[in-house]
């Protein structure tokens, strides 16, 4: 299904959600149910390609595991927290 840095189009009109875990069961079953229930779905398998997307995409939610290669969970939900605190370019 989704891997790696890859997106499926996004519509305009769906909440995207961002998945950043480098487990594909999970991520494969996490990402039909959302997509099922009406979200736009994108994903990526560590925390230095999450940090990207988060700032390319700026999705409504993300799901973030916690033991990531590069960068791990909480590393980057810190910097994706102080990012979001800078204006925007």
């Amino acid at each position: 299904m989704m891997s790696g840095a890859t997106y499926e189009h996004l519509s305009p009109q769906k909440t995207r959600i961002l998945i950043v875990d480098d487990n594909p069961a999970a991520v494969g079953r996490l990402g039909l149910t959302l997509q099922a229930a009406g979200y736009a779905v994108s994903h990526t398998v560590d925390g230095l390609d999450g940090l990207i997307a988060v700032e390319d995409d700026q999705p409504a939610a993300i799901v973030l595991s916690w033991g990531l290669p590069c960068i791990d969970g909480a590393i980057s939900c810190t910097r994706s927290a102080s990012a979001s605190d800078e204006p925007r370019r």
